[in-house]
């Protein structure tokens, strides 16, 4: 058979042809704890067949380096860049990674002797790897030609190696002492700082982030709901343009982003609130770091090019994974000054790897780097106080005791409902239907006032980590939808929310940002003048008519959209709403605390969480903080 051009290019490179192994003439296989753990559910053919591939050209059946690469290739799916082992350690440890396949599939428990068993296995094939391992893991590499990446003590996927050292290799000369190329005047920085603390329009904390933001060139303001985050940095923006000279002004280059639309969309609110007044300061506009860094689906839609920007202020910056944080990092010219806001204790980003955490983390761990840190810990709504308390809680890993009156605070404006272990999903689903859907408005008249019906519509909101199974988003919201469909059967119209899942710049509409949809009884319609579904948003001015306080939107002209009477804790981080219901069925475990603590802090004032003591200390035990090898590398540049 002649081999194709690729087949050809492949042997002259490698001198193998690897796709020459017929199944038939491999070993038989005996992996018995492998097995075990496929039939238990705790394996997936994904992890397995891709152990198999790395391997197959070795004519190596090793359990242990084929468990190995399971290993590393589950944490990678979860969000982990890298797997460490040693001193008979494993991070992240087989116990959590090895879990479920399948999203609220029922896994087989397995013995603490088979845990044992394959923890033996992950140490042996580093400590006595056989030849397959070595010769698909290399070593420190700068140039990588192999699948699979050594550092020190820590394992890699390729693609994650190379990701994490983009960013390490980046971010470092922005930690030296190294002086941002646009200087402001600190001494009247530093009088208009104390002005500002002793008119008691900052706290001393939030002038000691607009200090160290104009001093060094990359700074975090970090901090839960409440603190005045976006509020800080925009007196940062506004104290650090009054200092400089009108030439400086004049050249000085500032960008506004953020993870998503909605999250740019805010941003940009906070700064034009804090510049207010100040028109001789250059028109400033938010847009997403996909938009920034012109990357589109994951993949850069140009070549890497520097930012011509002095100021890149970025909001929501846990919200980043590790392939835009790299990029971004690696995209400004040197000189430039990088603010980075956020809450450390959010659910880290969907993607992969928690950078932000870990850059606070490494920042906080040295007295020479902490000063790049500051830290929000004073909640500006009283009425917060209850639920900044319990989520702070969450953060310190404290479990639950439940009360006999199932309040979980003074005031009783936090309170549990207890699952019982033996409900049915379908039962749950009814009962949460039943309980909650008088919290929604029932509207069933083209609004006369439409701003006032999107506030009522944003009074409340369930949230679930899960989205799919019967106590998912999807199911939830279907369930929902046909119940306010049904209740109007005899009415004009039908008003419920939704939530925008694609970004669509022409119409000012992103991911994430929800509103209203008015939907016609055709029938009903017909008879009353016909009218065509439409949508409603809030306006993103700040200030304007009532009539220009909404956005009307034909329908046919929407972006892709989901009903939003349930949202998953992932989407409503940016979010708020004065009651929230969450819901905590099994399998939010796996989510851990970050989760949690996400969706305490949507709600303003009171919060329902429907689980059980059992998931909810579980989840307070388990965190979802990605592990990576970044703070360990930093230290050992800088």
């Amino acid at each position: 058979m002649m081999l194709g051009l690729a087949q050809q290019l492949f042997v002259e490179r490698h001198g193998k042809q690897p796709w020459k192994i017929e199944a038939s003439t491999q070993p038989k296989t005996s992996w018995p704890l492998l097995d075990e753990m496929m039939s238990a559910k705790r394996l997936n053919e994904i992890d397995l067949a891709l152990a198999k591939k790395l391997l197959a050209y070795t004519h190596s059946q090793d359990e242990a380096s084929i468990a190995l690469i399971c290993h590393l290739s589950m944490a990678a799916r979860q969000g982990h860049l890298c797997v460490t082992i040693e001193n008979n350690q494993i991070i992240p440890p087989p116990e959590e990674v090895w879990l479920s396949t399948e999203e609220n599939s029922q896994f087989q428990s397995i013995s603490q002797a088979s845990w044992s068993t394959l923890h033996s296995l992950l140490i042996e094939a580093v400590q006595s790897p056989d030849e397959s391992w070595l010769s698909v893991v290399e070593n420190n590499a700068k140039i990588v030609n192999t699948p699979l990446c050594c550092h020190q003590n820590r394992y890699y996927l390729q693609r994650y190696w190379i990701l994490e050292s983009q960013f390490v290799t980046h971010v470092a000369p922005f930690l030296n002492e190294s002086t941002p190329q646009l200087q402001p005047n600190m001494i009247q920085i530093n009088n208009a700082v104390k002005e500002l603390i002793k008119s008691k329009a900052l706290l001393p904390e939030q002038g000691q982030g607009i200090l160290n933001g104009c001093q060094y060139p990359l700074t975090v303001i970090t901090g839960g709901p409440g603190t005045g985050k976006t509020h800080t940095a925009g007196i940062l923006l506004r104290t650090f343009l009054e200092s400089l000279t009108t030439e400086q002004r004049k050249q000085c280059r500032i960008a506004l982003a953020a993870p998503t639309g909605k999250a740019a969309a805010n941003l940009a609110l906070s700064i034009q609130r804090a510049l207010k007044g100040q028109n001789d300061f250059p028109p400033l506009t938010a847009q997403t770091l996909h938009t920034l860094l012109g990357i589109q689906k994951g993949i850069s839609a140009r070549p890497m090019r520097l930012l011509d920007i002095d100021l890149l202020l970025v909001d929501e910056s846990s919200m980043i994974d590790v392939q835009v944080m790299g990029r971004l990092i690696s995209s400004l010219k040197p000189g430039t000054r990088l603010i980075l806001i956020g809450d450390r204790y959010q659910l880290p980003s969907v993607e992969a790897g928690s950078l932000f955490a870990d850059l606070v983390n490494y920042l906080q761990s040295s007295p020479t780097t902490i000063s790049r840190v500051t830290e929000l810990k004073t909640c500006l709504r009283a009425e917060m106080k209850d639920l900044i308390d319990l989520a702070e809680k969450v953060n310190r890993g404290e479990k639950f005791t439940i009360p006999a009156n199932q309040s979980l605070s003074q005031k009783d404006c936090i309170n549990f409902v207890q699952f019982d272990s033996n409900s049915h999903p379908k039962v749950i689903q009814q009962r949460l239907l039943r309980e909650t859907q008088s919290r929604f408005p029932t509207i069933h008249h083209i609004p006369d006032h439409p701003l006032e019906i999107l506030k009522q519509f944003s009074q409340f909101r369930i949230l679930t980590p899960l989205r799919r199974g019967p106590l998912g988003t999807e199911q939830l919201n279907s369930l929902f939808a046909a119940a306010a469909i049904s209740h109007s059967q005899h009415a004009i119209c039908t008003v419920m929310p939704i939530m925008i899942t694609r970004n669509n710049p022409s119409q000012e509409l992103f991911n994430g940002e929800m509103g209203l949809i008015v939907k016609f009884n055709r029938e009903m319609a017909v008879r009353n003048d016909h009218q065509d579904d439409f949508a409603l948003f809030p306006s993103k001015k700040e200030n304007g008519l009532p009539e220009e306080n909404v956005r009307k939107i034909p329908a046919i002209l929407l972006p892709p959209f989901e009903y939003a009477y349930c949202i998953s804790i992932h989407k409503s981080q940016g979010s708020e709403f004065n009651y929230v219901l969450m819901l905590l069925p099994e399998g939010s475990e796996t989510f851990g605390r970050e989760a949690l603590y996400t969706g305490i802090t949507r709600a303003r004032q009171n919060l329902e969480i429907w689980s059980s003591s059992s998931i909810l200390n579980k989840m307070i035990s388990h965190t979802a903080l990605r592990h990576s090898g970044v703070i360990q590398r930093l230290q050992g540049i800088l």
